[in-house]
């Protein structure tokens, strides 16, 4: 247009386009069809086939650039540490990773699927944490990796997963994960619930999650808090998700699933059940005199002290701080949960 001394408005007019139309072309917000590039080639030299080919050029360099920003953005080093994905050595290789490991050949693709998942679930977003779509979207990716090698041994019904979660309320008692995970998942199996246990990558702040996956409940555990009590909390809150509500949405909790109130009747609901299917019908009204009274209370209600103190804590009766001891603690080894060599 310089070289030829046009003005925006006499190419405007001569390409049939507002003169706001045409700054949104020059700018690239809008595209280049048929009809404009015969009159840009009229108007301006070269033919409606440069154009078009400039065009389809510059879109996909948008696109390569927005899928370079969209997988910097995700938790690159703790997926490559744990064996998520290989060590990218170019940014050709980091994005074609990246989409590799959520099956997607876009990141529209990605958006329309594991992004909307994310953001539409029912997120109560963490207190002390911001939510993050990008790395959540990744933990949910890796839980379905760890879900594909679990084998479910029949069809799911409530009665039966309610039976089984009764009968492993004595996993409770046992203090190392390395022994009651691989319990806990064929017995969630054999109700036709899959269960995984998978580490958070930084800027996840789930604690667990429940959806359906592959025409099945799926639950899935992140260990956040590294302690008995929030584990077991966490696990009966997503089965109780999967007791009684829809899973087509899936339900994502933060560290407060604990504080739910009757404002979010779904969680509250959900914490309801936990009082009946992991406490047992435990007398937690009072506080109890000493360590001796709280290990009394767990061994009648047949789960571990930490969960009873737990949950003591939460409604207020135990301070934060008070009883600890009791609780038993894990650790993450690589994608392994532990239990932890010192408190």
């Amino acid at each position: 247009m310089r070289d030829r001394h046009l003005t925006p408005k006499r190419v405007a007019d001569a390409t049939g386009l507002t003169t706001l139309d045409f700054e949104r072309l020059l700018s690239g917000d809008l595209g280049i069809n048929l009809s404009t590039a015969r009159a840009l080639s009229d108007h301006l030299g070269a033919t409606a086939a440069f154009w078009l080919t400039r065009e389809a050029q510059y879109r996909d360099d948008l696109d390569r650039v927005h899928a370079d920003a969209w997988s910097r953005a995700l938790p690159l080093k703790q997926m490559s540490e744990w064996g998520w994905i290989a060590q990218p050595t170019t940014w050709k290789q980091r994005i074609a990773a990246c989409l590799d490991y959520f099956d997607v050949h876009t990141v529209a693709e990605w958006d329309a699927t594991y992004a909307a998942q994310v953001d539409n679930a029912l997120f109560r977003t963490s207190r002390a944490h911001e939510h993050q779509t990008n790395a959540t979207a990744v933990w949910f990716r890796a839980c379905e990796l760890q879900a594909n090698r679990v084998t479910i041994q029949s069809a799911f019904t409530p009665k039966g997963f309610e039976r089984a979660l009764t009968e492993v309320r004595a996993l409770t008692r046992q203090s190392n994960p390395t022994r009651f995970v691989p319990a806990l998942v064929e017995a969630c199996a054999s109700a036709g619930v899959r269960l995984v246990v998978v580490r958070t990558p930084k800027g996840c702040t789930a604690s667990g999650a429940t959806r359906l996956y592959k025409g099945a409940p799926l639950i899935s555990l992140s260990a956040r808090h590294l302690s008995d009590d929030h584990f077991w909390f966490t696990f009966y809150h997503e089965a109780a998700h999967a007791l009684m509500h829809d899973l087509t949405g899936p339900f994502i909790d933060s560290d407060d699933a604990e504080d739910a109130t009757q404002d979010n009747h779904l969680e509250y609901e959900a914490n309801r059940l936990v009082a009946h299917l992991l406490l047992g019908g435990a007398d937690l009204d009072s506080r109890p005199q000493s360590y001796r009274q709280i290990i009394k209370i767990a061994q009648i209600a047949g789960i571990s002290p930490g969960i009873v103190v737990g949950q003591l804590q939460n409604s207020g009766i135990l301070g934060r701080n008070e009883h600890n001891s009791l609780k038993r603690w894990f650790a993450w080894n690589g994608t392994t949960l532990e239990k932890a060599r010192t408190q």
